[in-house]
């Protein structure tokens, strides 16, 4: 559902965009540059927002509580400064300068601190994995408190 969302939004801003062009009157003379890195864009927004929504799934599975995992997200995204290395953030933030074009940005986008983004994802992308596994195993012998090896 997080997916058909974001895929909306992204058709509804496109088509929100030539409406107001039309409306304006602006003339649109030369093809953007980066629409070729439009389908790497969305699957990487999908991705994300994916990872995102699995993790505090998962905490909100564990916890019994959503208030837990939105104050959560909201601490770890707005307080918590980018710890580097490994850090979700981080590697986020290297990601940017490779999938999107941040030179016509109106703002200062953060660099992140250098770091083998593959190791990275790859840590990021085995722990989401592990996770999965704990609440599955968790979610079934909350059902089935006699089950605890998986037959």
């Amino acid at each position: 559902m997080g997916i058909g969302v974001v895929t909306f939004a992204t058709i509804l801003s496109i088509i929100v965009q030539f409406v107001a062009n039309a409306m304006l009157g602006i003339h649109v003379h030369a093809p953007a540059p980066d629409l070729a890195q439009l389908p790497i864009q969305t699957a990487y927004q999908c991705l994300v927002f994916t990872l995102f929504a699995s993790f505090f799934f998962f905490l909100a599975t564990w916890t019994k509580s959503q208030k837990i995992s939105i104050l959560t997200l909201a601490i770890y995204m707005l307080l918590i400064p980018n710890l580097g290395g490994f850090d979700l953030k981080n590697l986020l933030l290297l990601s940017l300068d490779n999938i999107y074009n941040t030179s016509a940005s109106t703002m200062d986008i953060m660099k992140g601190q250098p770091t083998d983004m593959w190791l990275g994802y790859t840590i990021i992308v085995c722990l989401w994995i592990g996770f999965g596994f704990f609440t599955y195993h968790y979610t079934k012998l909350k059902q089935d408190p006699k089950a605890t090896v998986p037959r």
